[in-house]
């Protein structure tokens, strides 16, 4: 959400109105399908990962 961030401080800069978080998503997606928001479950580094699933997959101590 970077992207809104920077587009809400130009709006600022510009003095124009500027749309929330929820319908920039929703414009967002309409004009550009293939871009994903990532939830935060979906955001985890790649070690992290790897460490949940070996202590999923373990079977004793």
């Amino acid at each position: 959400m970077n992207i809104h961030k920077l587009y809400k401080a130009s709006c600022h800069e510009a003095g124009v109105r500027f749309v929330e978080k929820s319908s920039f998503q929703s414009i967002l997606s309409a004009c550009i399908p293939h871009l994903k928001v990532a939830s935060p479950r979906d955001d985890v580094f790649e070690t992290c990962e790897k460490l949940r699933k070996q202590i999923m997959d373990s079977v004793s101590e």
